[in-house]
């Protein structure tokens, strides 16, 4: 009816009782004696149809699929970080507390040297290793986790390693913040922070 109304080719599908699909083509046209007609036309597109319908589930698996690793790749990150944190926790506030403590006894003896008649030039280089040693802790502390991107916040944390990356390297580094939000969240922040990191350490190895 459409066909006639308009005078318009129309295109539409049809589902047979067999379960084949057909694109369905009507074109309008005149007989002889000028009485409007339609050719009807259909082709068979069920393979097509199942076609589309397995790669819109192909799709779907995909991105059910993709999601799930983004909630896994969320998750082994957040347990990695969980850890690093732990571990960064040991080393502050144990490790280097006890290599500390050491070094001041080193240093207590050294002053004593004269009344023992030890050697204040070994003493004075086992003082000196251990505070390098407490130094180097405390940095593989700040390393695995920076207790000032829980202090205070993204933009400090990362100012911090730029601050420390060029002290360490020589390297000069110009950091500018601009629109970071308050409220990042920490995941989303240590995220952020590490690639900071790793692309500081990827310039010191490769640069040149």
């Amino acid at each position: 009816e459409i066909v006639f109304e308009t005078g318009m080719p129309q295109e539409w599908e049809w589902t047979a009782s067999s379960g084949r699909t057909y694109r369905i083509y009507d074109y309008p046209f005149a007989d002889v004696d000028g009485t409007p007609l339609v050719l009807e036309m259909g082709l068979d597109i069920t393979q097509h149809k199942l076609a589309e319908e397995g790669l819109r589930t192909s799709e779907a698996a995909l991105r059910q699929s993709q999601e799930r690793y983004r909630m896994l790749a969320g998750h082994l990150l957040t347990a990695q970080e969980a850890e690093r944190k732990r571990l960064a926790r040991e080393l502050h506030d144990d490790l280097s507390q006890r290599l500390a403590a050491l070094a001041m006894e080193a240093e207590t003896l050294e002053r004593q040297t004269p009344l023992f008649g030890a050697d204040p030039l070994r003493l004075k280089e086992m003082k000196d290793k251990l505070v390098e040693l407490s130094i180097d802790v405390h940095a593989m502390s700040r390393r695995l986790h920076p207790s000032i991107l829980d202090d205070l916040g993204l933009a400090d944390a990362v100012a911090s390693e730029c601050a420390m990356f060029r002290k360490r390297d020589g390297i000069a580094v110009n950091y500018r913040v601009q629109n970071i939000s308050s409220e990042v969240p920490p995941n989303v922040a240590v995220c952020l922070y590490r690639i900071a990191q790793e692309a500081l350490r990827n310039i010191s190895r490769h640069a040149g």
